[in-house]
């Protein structure tokens, strides 16, 4: 279901609102104990600190959990940057829309937000990174970004991304919950 953008933005940030406002419970211990946390965008406030950065990363992992669950788009380079929106609206309060900027003029305007392969580098081996891959068309199929994610057994990364081969690979979950990313 696709839904205007305001539209989706004004219930994202009812929902991030909400949930500020009055947190869940905290499960009993012995459940806890049973369970792998996955942290999603990282633990974060939407304040202070802000949800798919690495101060949100390193946070979740001081916490001990598990995992980060992520989203990544795609930069007019092809470099891909973490982030859900395809704008920078909601989180940081920027007009930008991240398929209009190279990374760095990205950086730049938003020094927050990070690339996939910052992340990948920092956490990959340490932890599991559930990676969602967001849908985005881009002409440009010759860019050499444009190949990152080819088939790599194991992990769904090209073999020259950093970490592909190692053990710690196994603990990357590439994957996308639209329909137009998926592979069969």
């Amino acid at each position: 279901m696709n839904l205007h953008p305001k539209l989706e933005r004004f219930l994202m940030t009812s929902c991030d609102q909400f949930f500020s406002a009055f947190p869940q419970k905290r499960p009993a211990k012995k459940l806890l104990e049973d369970c792998l946390i996955i942290s999603h965008r990282g633990i974060h406030d939407q304040r202070e600190i802000k949800e798919n950065t690495m101060d949100a990363f390193v946070l979740a992992e001081e916490k001990g959990v598990y995992g980060i669950e992520l989203d990544f788009r795609w930069t007019r380079d092809l470099v891909p940057v973490v982030a859900h929106d395809p704008d920078l609206e909601r989180v940081f309060g920027m007009d930008v829309q991240i398929a209009e900027h190279d990374f760095e003029s990205l950086k730049s305007l938003c020094p927050s937000v990070p690339s996939l392969k910052q992340v990948v580098e920092r956490f990959g081996i340490k932890m599991h990174l559930m990676i969602e891959v967001k849908h985005e068309y881009y002409p440009n199929l010759e860019h050499p970004g444009s190949n990152f994610f080819q088939p790599y057994p194991r992990s769904g990364l090209s073999s020259d991304f950093p970490g592909s081969g190692d053990a710690g690979t196994d603990r990357m979950c590439p994957g996308s919950c639209e329909n137009a990313c998926r592979r069969t």
